[in-house]
């Protein structure tokens, strides 16, 4: 069952966005009528379209940054501009969000079971969703969250697309708790259906490339760091025993 939720504990929805005026009024609907959404954030992210006035005639608070600066740090503007201490985040090209999605994802950290909360897309086939996903890396940009956890993350990874693996990696590093739900009836318009072939295929590739990177540094750099940091502080915890047992 969980805990109750405690009364007016709402949160803030951040939806960055970069050239979605096609799709975002809909995301912006469902958000700004559920119960639990205290306030809407929309984050331009130098979009060249309408998107930015989509939104103010939505009725939501609208945060412009002059150029396209990268996901991640359109997030941050976000979550300097939020209200609430839990946030959650919707990619604003989302197609099949409902409010029950809403309520599924954000109430586990509003209640506080978990610290982060993530909805995953879900995959054509019943077998992916069901034998695949449980076992790879859970990313999605639709996830509930502290502020406490998203501040935990350092600076240094909070860019483009790392951000969402970062944010994995750093609730497990930091003793946060994290949790995921597959939503098989969520999905989202694909790049390639956006931009045209050619320019979505190569913002995919980009893409991939930030979250190789961001996997190998973190799970593999940043985690061989910590193994022979702790193995050295072991060591020289045995050497000092030893010479103070020798006197």
């Amino acid at each position: 069952m969980g805990n109750p939720i405690p009364k007016k504990n709402l949160v803030s929805v951040i939806i960055p966005a970069f050239n979605e005026a096609k799709t975002i009024g809909s995301v912006i609907d469902v958000a700004k009528s559920h119960p639990l959404v205290g306030e809407v954030i929309v984050v331009d992210d130098g979009s060249w379209d309408e998107t930015a006035r989509v939104a103010q005639l939505k009725g939501v608070e609208v945060c412009r940054l002059e150029k396209n600066s990268g996901k991640a740090r359109a997030m941050e503007e976000g979550v300097r501009a939020a209200s609430y201490r839990v946030i959650q985040f919707f990619d604003a090209d989302l197609i099949g969000l409902t409010g029950e999605i809403i309520t599924k994802i954000a109430t586990p950290v509003l209640r506080g079971d978990t610290d982060m909360s993530v909805g995953i897309c879900g995959r054509r086939t019943e077998f992916t969703n069901k034998y695949l996903l449980p076992y790879v890396l859970k990313l999605g940009g639709q996830r509930a969250l502290t502020k406490e956890l998203w501040y935990s993350v350092p600076e240094k990874n909070k860019h483009n697309f790392e951000i969402e693996m970062a944010l994995n990696y750093f609730c497990d590093k930091n003793g946060f708790r994290r949790s995921f739900i597959i939503f098989p009836a969520l999905g989202q318009v694909r790049k390639e259906s956006k931009r045209g072939f050619f320019w979505g295929m190569y913002h995919r590739v980009f893409m991939y490339r930030d979250l190789i990177l961001v996997t190998a540094r973190l799970y593999i750099f940043d985690a061989t760091h910590t193994f022979f940091r702790l193995a050295k502080k072991r060591m020289l915890k045995k050497m000092l025993a030893r010479k103070y047992s020798n006197k």
